[in-house]
């Protein structure tokens, strides 16, 4: 009788356990094992947000999108019949300058900096200078909601150094004083001041309904290695004089030319 209470109560005790055993498992695959160790987790929420990140490119741009619009004309480049116009043209004796190349680059550097800053930029430098002024003139009349203009240029050989922006009434010169001051904010060069002309299309035609400025960058001869070797720091100064004359605050990218606007 000893022998079989005390086997009854082996047998009861393995029992149990063995409950215990099934019931810890069953526990864990329902309401441990479907969730997983808890630091995967935050893991794979960050994952799933830098998918989504790059799926939509363009959220953060319109987070950042300050509602306004400028047109950047690199001067001269092809016109329609397809000839390249150079625009006035210098030679050191070893190289072969053209002011409708010099451009781009600063074009470039200029949108790129609008753009990091919530600024919406459409320019004929992203295509390597393919438009002409006209293209441009009728793509402002039927697109009223640009806000500002600005045409890229430099003086010829002769001309002296330094940045002269051109206008016609105040409103122009208002967004050329902007300018200006943006690009000697970080250019140290001669400054031969905003100069009024009548004679200039981009200043007079009917079908500009915005702020515009032509903006004289400097000599080819005499600023040649300002606009060859610093065209980052002069459209990021210009970009800054934009900016101002927007009241909008300018942001500099580590990488601005990535921006989707």
């Amino acid at each position: 009788m000893v022998i079989f209470r005390r086997n009854k109560s082996i047998t009861a005790l393995i029992l149990s356990c063995t409950l215990c055993l099934i019931a810890g498992g069953l526990f864990y695959g329902i309401f441990l094992h479907d969730k997983g160790p808890g630091p995967k987790e935050p893991a794979a929420s960050t994952g799933e947000t830098k998918a989504s990140s790059r799926s939509n490119p363009s959220d953060e741009t319109k987070a950042a999108d300050t509602g306004f619009t400028v047109y950047i004309e690199t001067g001269h480049g092809r016109e329609d019949s397809g000839r390249w116009d150079t625009g006035c043209s210098w030679s050191d004796g070893e190289k072969d300058y053209e002011e409708a190349e010099l451009m781009i680059p600063i074009a470039k550097s200029m949108a790129a900096y609008l753009r990091s800053s919530g600024v919406k930029v459409v320019t004929d430098a992203d295509e390597d200078n393919n438009r002409n002024l006209e293209y441009t003139l009728d793509y402002l009349e039927d697109h009223p909601e640009i806000n500002a203009f600005i045409n890229i240029h430099c003086d010829w050989e002769n001309a002296e150094s330094g940045t002269m922006p051109l206008y016609r009434t105040e409103e122009q010169l208002e967004l050329g004083k902007a300018l200006n001051k943006g690009v000697h904010s970080l250019i140290d060069m001669p400054d031969r001041g905003e100069t009024h002309r009548e004679d200039l299309d981009t200043l007079n035609s009917e079908k500009v309904h915005c702020p515009a400025v032509l903006f004289e960058t400097g000599s080819i001869k005499e600023d040649n290695h300002i606009l060859t070797e610093k065209y980052d720091a002069y459209g990021k100064g210009l970009a800054i004089g934009m900016c101002d004359y927007l009241g909008v605050e300018f942001k500099e990218s580590s990488d601005p030319s990535k921006s989707d606007l």
